[in-house]
């Protein structure tokens, strides 16, 4: 049986967080929930999404450590501040969101990102292809022998790293 994985996926208001975390919800039937360790206990894999503080993921690596699940950490980001601004104001405008442009500003200058995420995913690229190389990448860890998650390697204690594999750059959107 493979063990279960925590994605946790963080970033600022605006770089396709939610739209990434459902696909990756479908895709590996995982739970969404901000009270990850039963349910990873359980065999299940987690998805949360969120802006994270610094604190708040460490205590989710842990967690997941603790569950015997693996932890894949995801930085959202929008490359282009136009894009990032038009997604921001679609939403606010539609109602969906109370968060405006110049809280996301005001945001930047606080939030921390992960400084060693497994995979960035920029707004600017389809969603599809965050997923896929997400899945690719998942596939390349279990066959290079990341089987327990609890164990420190050369990268420390979170063994899903990707620091050791190159990462992919995906093709921007026509």
């Amino acid at each position: 049986m493979q063990a279960p994985v925590l994605f946790l996926i963080s970033g600022l208001e605006g770089t396709g967080k939610t739209t990434l975390a459902a696909e990756l919800t479908r895709e590996f039937a995982a739970t969404a929930t901000m009270l990850p360790g039963q349910v990873l206990a359980g065999g299940t894999s987690v998805v949360i999404e969120c802006v994270m503080s610094t604190d708040i993921r460490e205590e989710w690596k842990a967690e997941a450590a603790a569950a015997g699940a693996r932890c894949f950490v995801i930085e959202c980001i929008c490359s282009d501040r136009d894009v990032h601004q038009h997604r921001v104001a679609l939403r606010h405008a539609s109602g969906s969101s109370p968060i405006t442009w110049q809280t996301v500003i005001n945001m930047m200058r606080i939030y921390v990102p992960d400084a060693m995420p497994d995979y960035v995913a920029d707004a600017t690229y389809d969603p599809d292809h965050h997923l896929r190389a997400i899945t690719a990448a998942l596939k390349k860890l279990s066959r290079c022998g990341f089987v327990d998650p609890s164990q420190p390697t050369e990268h420390g204690t979170d063994v899903f790293s990707l620091s050791s594999i190159r990462r992919q750059q995906l093709p921007k959107r026509r």
